[in-house]
Protein backbone atom coordinates (compact mmCIF):
# COMPACT_ATOMS: atom_id res chain seq x y z
CA UNK A 1 0.00 0.00 0.00
CA UNK A 2 1.08 3.14 -0.34
CA UNK A 3 2.12 5.54 2.63
CA UNK A 4 0.87 8.71 0.88
CA UNK A 5 -2.67 7.60 1.39
CA UNK A 6 -2.90 7.95 4.82
CA UNK A 7 -2.36 11.34 4.59
CA UNK A 8 -5.60 12.03 2.27
CA UNK A 9 -8.89 13.73 3.54
CA UNK A 10 -10.56 10.50 2.40
CA UNK A 11 -8.39 8.51 4.06
CA UNK A 12 -8.81 10.81 7.35
CA UNK A 13 -12.67 10.79 6.87
CA UNK A 14 -12.59 6.72 6.95
CA UNK A 15 -10.83 6.33 9.73
CA UNK A 16 -12.46 9.33 11.17
CA UNK A 17 -15.91 7.36 11.49
CA UNK A 18 -17.48 9.64 9.03
CA UNK A 19 -19.23 8.55 5.96
CA UNK A 20 -16.63 8.10 2.74
CA UNK A 21 -16.91 7.07 -0.68
CA UNK A 22 -15.96 3.56 -0.82
CA UNK A 23 -14.85 3.91 -4.72
CA UNK A 24 -12.60 6.44 -4.05
CA UNK A 25 -9.40 5.39 -6.74
CA UNK A 26 -6.99 5.96 -3.93
CA UNK A 27 -8.89 3.47 -1.73
CA UNK A 28 -9.94 1.24 -4.16
CA UNK A 29 -5.56 1.06 -5.40
CA UNK A 30 -4.76 0.95 -1.78
CA UNK A 31 -7.15 -2.24 -1.22
CA UNK A 32 -6.27 -3.86 -4.85
CA UNK A 33 -2.28 -3.76 -2.82
CA UNK A 34 -3.85 -5.21 0.26
CA UNK A 35 -5.46 -7.94 -1.88
CA UNK A 36 -2.30 -8.79 -4.01
CA UNK A 37 -0.04 -9.28 -0.58
CA UNK A 38 -2.91 -11.57 0.57
CA UNK A 39 -3.20 -13.55 -2.48
CA UNK A 40 0.49 -13.86 -2.48
CA UNK A 41 0.46 -15.02 1.14
CA UNK A 42 -2.46 -17.49 0.68
CA UNK A 43 -0.44 -18.95 -2.42
CA UNK A 44 3.11 -18.89 -0.87
CA UNK A 45 4.58 -22.68 1.09
CA UNK A 46 7.48 -21.41 2.26
CA UNK A 47 7.36 -19.95 5.73
CA UNK A 48 9.90 -17.10 5.96
CA UNK A 49 8.48 -15.72 2.31
CA UNK A 50 4.65 -15.85 3.79
CA UNK A 51 6.40 -14.14 6.96
CA UNK A 52 7.69 -10.97 5.21
CA UNK A 53 4.60 -10.82 2.86
CA UNK A 54 2.52 -10.69 6.39
CA UNK A 55 4.90 -8.19 7.68
CA UNK A 56 4.48 -6.16 4.35
CA UNK A 57 0.36 -5.84 4.24
CA UNK A 58 0.56 -5.70 8.49
CA UNK A 59 2.96 -2.90 9.29
CA UNK A 60 1.62 -2.45 12.75
CA UNK A 61 1.08 -5.99 13.70
CA UNK A 62 3.51 -8.85 14.31
CA UNK A 63 0.86 -11.58 14.83
CA UNK A 64 1.39 -14.92 14.10
CA UNK A 65 -1.19 -15.55 10.66
CA UNK A 66 -2.49 -18.59 9.22
CA UNK A 67 -3.68 -18.97 5.70
CA UNK A 68 -6.32 -18.10 4.13
CA UNK A 69 -5.93 -14.56 5.59
CA UNK A 70 -7.82 -11.60 4.37
CA UNK A 71 -8.21 -7.79 5.09
CA UNK A 72 -9.16 -4.56 3.07
CA UNK A 73 -5.86 -2.22 3.72
CA UNK A 74 -3.78 -4.17 6.56
CA UNK A 75 -2.03 -0.84 7.78
CA UNK A 76 -5.30 -0.28 9.98
CA UNK A 77 -4.38 -3.57 12.06
CA UNK A 78 -2.88 -3.33 15.25
CA UNK A 79 -1.72 -6.76 17.03
CA UNK A 80 1.47 -7.89 18.97
CA UNK A 81 3.18 -11.12 18.28
CA UNK A 82 1.40 -12.91 21.25
CA UNK A 83 -1.58 -12.29 19.09
CA UNK A 84 -2.99 -16.04 16.89
CA UNK A 85 -5.05 -15.25 13.63
CA UNK A 86 -6.40 -18.78 12.59
CA UNK A 87 -6.95 -19.74 9.30
CA UNK A 88 -9.74 -18.25 6.90
CA UNK A 89 -10.33 -14.78 8.79
CA UNK A 90 -11.19 -11.71 7.78
CA UNK A 91 -10.56 -8.47 8.95
CA UNK A 92 -12.25 -5.29 7.16
CA UNK A 93 -10.10 -2.58 8.23
CA UNK A 94 -11.38 0.20 7.23
CA UNK A 95 -10.72 1.85 11.03
CA UNK A 96 -8.56 0.48 13.04
CA UNK A 97 -8.76 -2.91 14.65
CA UNK A 98 -7.03 -2.41 17.79
CA UNK A 99 -5.71 -6.51 19.51
CA UNK A 100 -4.50 -6.58 22.71
CA UNK A 101 -1.68 -9.22 23.97
CA UNK A 102 -2.18 -13.37 23.70
CA UNK A 103 -5.74 -12.90 21.73
CA UNK A 104 -6.64 -15.84 19.53
CA UNK A 105 -8.78 -15.56 16.41
CA UNK A 106 -10.68 -18.45 15.50
CA UNK A 107 -10.93 -19.83 12.08
CA UNK A 108 -13.67 -18.25 10.06
CA UNK A 109 -14.02 -15.54 12.03
CA UNK A 110 -14.81 -11.88 10.52
CA UNK A 111 -14.37 -8.69 11.96
CA UNK A 112 -15.81 -6.08 10.16
CA UNK A 113 -15.37 -2.37 10.85
CA UNK A 114 -17.90 -0.78 8.05
CA UNK A 115 -21.11 -0.15 7.85
CA UNK A 116 -23.25 0.40 4.46
CA UNK A 117 -25.63 3.01 4.19
CA UNK A 118 -29.30 3.01 5.04
CA UNK A 119 -30.00 4.99 1.82
CA UNK A 120 -30.23 2.91 -1.23
CA UNK A 121 -29.20 6.53 -3.07
CA UNK A 122 -25.90 6.71 -1.00
CA UNK A 123 -25.26 2.93 -1.25
CA UNK A 124 -25.33 2.97 -4.60
CA UNK A 125 -22.61 6.08 -5.08
CA UNK A 126 -20.82 3.62 -2.58
CA UNK A 127 -21.09 5.73 1.09
CA UNK A 128 -19.89 3.69 4.06
CA UNK A 129 -19.35 4.65 7.58
CA UNK A 130 -16.29 2.86 9.47
CA UNK A 131 -16.08 2.28 13.48
CA UNK A 132 -12.68 0.73 14.99
CA UNK A 133 -12.64 -2.56 17.15
CA UNK A 134 -10.80 -2.82 19.86
CA UNK A 135 -9.96 -6.32 21.69
CA UNK A 136 -8.32 -6.67 25.02
CA UNK A 137 -5.60 -8.66 26.08
CA UNK A 138 -6.49 -12.49 26.55
CA UNK A 139 -9.37 -12.81 24.59
CA UNK A 140 -10.18 -15.49 22.68
CA UNK A 141 -12.93 -15.74 19.73
CA UNK A 142 -14.01 -18.89 18.75
CA UNK A 143 -14.37 -20.38 15.09
CA UNK A 144 -16.57 -18.38 12.80
CA UNK A 145 -17.00 -15.57 15.20
CA UNK A 146 -18.78 -12.02 13.60
CA UNK A 147 -17.38 -8.68 15.49
CA UNK A 148 -19.56 -5.73 14.21
CA UNK A 149 -18.18 -1.96 13.89
CA UNK A 150 -17.64 -0.16 16.80
CA UNK A 151 -17.05 -3.37 19.26
CA UNK A 152 -14.67 -3.45 22.41
CA UNK A 153 -14.41 -6.71 23.39
CA UNK A 154 -12.74 -6.41 27.43
CA UNK A 155 -9.67 -7.92 28.67
CA UNK A 156 -10.13 -12.14 29.87
CA UNK A 157 -13.43 -12.21 26.89
CA UNK A 158 -14.06 -15.73 25.70
CA UNK A 159 -16.85 -15.32 22.53
CA UNK A 160 -18.00 -18.66 22.14
CA UNK A 161 -17.93 -20.38 18.64
CA UNK A 162 -20.50 -19.18 15.77
CA UNK A 163 -21.64 -15.81 17.97
CA UNK A 164 -22.05 -12.16 16.30
CA UNK A 165 -20.67 -9.56 18.63
CA UNK A 166 -23.02 -6.28 18.72
CA UNK A 167 -21.65 -5.28 21.37
CA UNK A 168 -19.40 -5.77 24.39
CA UNK A 169 -19.92 -9.04 25.75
Amino acid sequence: MHNDIITTPIWRDMIGGRWYQTNAKPLRRARQSAKTICSAFNACADSQQRAALISTLLPNAQAIVSPPFYCDYGVNIFASDTVSIEDNVVILDAAPVTIGNSVVIGQGSVLATLHHHSNSQERLRGMQQAWPISIGANVTLGRNVTVLPGVVIPDNTHVPDFHVVTKAP
